[in-house]
């Protein structure tokens, strides 16, 4: 072997120990893990959180356009963390800001994290892969303080119960229903969100986020075919009109 060939030998494998001499100070200085595929579990299209100790949780995320599910996971400090990862439709980022969680929702498969949290405060939860027109408000966050409790997880049904008052506050149910019961006068807000819906122009578009707001805030704007138009509506805070589109959500799932 030449010398030039022992010496670029002799680097690469340099380069190699600094490498992994890299990653063992960053898992035991810094806590970083390297994010993994998990081949045992199915993929999910329900969030949920799991209580496994006294301070560890498993977190089972679901992203789908777009939100996080749950959309806040509230916990104490200290808390431990095993996250799992899935998508309820097409390919998602999800990093949770101020840590080291930094994980890709791909169809078809459930990806994992473990952080724990130390402190309290509010940290953060963005898509960084874009995913379309509403990717930019795709967001959620986790919330660590003292005295935090583990609430029992809140059903579909339960959670657009809880809503029926305020899509009574705007009207929306003089002409909408929540069962599917009657779409006579307006559709059914049950299996709504997420559906492809056919204009008077024989244009179709589908029913998510940014169309509701247009259909509530500019009902000319779609006009769905076998309908009139629907009334022009109060202006409706923001917190509101989030939850209810939440609620939308949920009912979207129940078709």
């Amino acid at each position: 072997m030449e010398r030039n060939e022992k010496r670029v030998l002799v680097a690469a494998v340099v380069l190699l120990l600094i490498f992994f001499g890299g990653l063992g100070y960053a898992y035991r200085s810094y806590g970083v893990r390297i994010p993994s595929c998990v081949t045992d579990i199915r993929p999910f299209d329900e969030g949920t959180i799991i209580q496994r100790g006294e301070k560890d949780f498993e977190v089972q995320m679901v992203a789908r356009m777009w939100a996080f599910e749950p959309k806040e996971v509230i916990l104490p400090p200290g808390s431990k963390v095993t996250l799992y990862l899935s998508t309820a439709d097409v390919v998602h980022g999800m990093q949770v800001l101020g840590t080291n969680v930094n994980l890709m929702a791909i169809p078809g498969t459930v990806n994992l994290a473990e952080v724990t949290f130390d402190q309290e405060g509010e940290f953060p939860v963005v898509c960084h892969e874009y995913c379309g027109r509403n990717h930019q408000n795709m967001a959620g966050k986790f919330i660590i303080r003292e005295g935090a409790t583990l609430e029992p997880p809140v059903s579909a049904e339960e959670h657009v119960a809880g809503m029926e008052a305020l899509f009574e506050d705007y009207a929306c149910l003089l002409c909408h229903t929540l069962d599917a019961s009657d779409e006579e006068m307006a559709p059914t807000l049950k299996g709504l969100f997420g559906k492809s819906r056919t204009l008077t122009d024989g244009t179709t578009v589908m029913a998510d986020e940014a169309y509701l707001r247009d259909a509530i805030l500019d009902p000319e704007k779609h006009v769905v075919e076998g309908y009139d138009p629907m009334p022009e509506g109060d202006d409706i805070p923001e917190a509101e009109f989030e939850a209810m589109m939440d609620a939308l959500r949920q009912l979207g799932e129940q078709e």
